[in-house]
């Protein structure tokens, strides 16, 4: 499930939106830990894509051919689910 869905999803009526309600905190919770995982995976990636530009930056330095292509940046987006077969974004 992408951001948007998750906050589409977790809409209510806000006249009646009343905190003390559980069904507001369940669907708060639903949403904020959905959230959560997709701010962790971004995170992650960026990690990695961090890293990946430290390598390469360093092998620049060394007069090296690059350690890392678009294709590796590509392949660790797909891999936390960032973007889908084509190459598009899916957040």
């Amino acid at each position: 499930m992408n951001g948007k869905e998750i906050l589409l999803d977790a809409e209510t009526d806000r006249r009646s939106f009343d905190y003390c309600e559980p069904e507001t905190t369940r669907i708060t919770m639903t949403a904020h830990s959905a959230l959560l995982e997709l701010h962790a995976r971004v995170l992650a990636c960026h990690c990695e894509c961090l890293g990946m530009n430290a390598e390469n930056v360093q092998r620049a330095m060394l007069n090296q051919s690059p350690a890392y292509s678009e294709d590796a940046y590509l392949a660790s987006m797909k891999r936390w689910g960032l973007i889908n077969i084509n190459a598009e974004p899916i957040i």
